[in-house]
């Protein structure tokens, strides 16, 4: 399997997982997303499980039924260390200054293990 193909699947599946996410934290069913964005309730089912990755065009009406940015929609799914920041700090906000400091270094402390293996 060719690294370019590796790479889709991967995509294709965190998005589908960020798809599944958004849905369910908005209550909305799998038919009623499906019904918003034009297509089939299998076709949900398959992009959530990660077997299809749906065109841009399909993504922006996915991002449009889920109320968030395409940027936060497929942002989430991003391999790159400055996407995954963004992540990361989104998270943070929501914790007290004690609680974010206690991560930082937490944090630190993992990065300095994972670079010394």
């Amino acid at each position: 399997m060719s690294k370019q193909k590796r790479q889709n699947e991967a995509l294709a599946v965190r998005v589908g997982s960020r798809v599944k996410e958004l849905r369910r934290q908005r209550g909305i069913t799998q038919l009623a997303l499906a019904e918003a964005i034009g297509v089939e309730p299998e076709t949900v089912s398959r992009l959530e499980r990660g077997t299809a990755l749906p065109s841009l065009e399909k993504l922006e009406n996915v991002s449009d039924a889920l109320g968030v940015s395409l940027a936060e929609l497929v942002g989430h799914s991003s391999s790159l260390p400055k996407d995954q920041a963004t992540v990361i700090t989104e998270m943070l906000v929501k914790l007290s200054p004690k609680d974010r400091d206690f991560i930082v270094e937490l944090v630190k402390m993992q990065c300095g293990f994972l670079r010394s293996r």
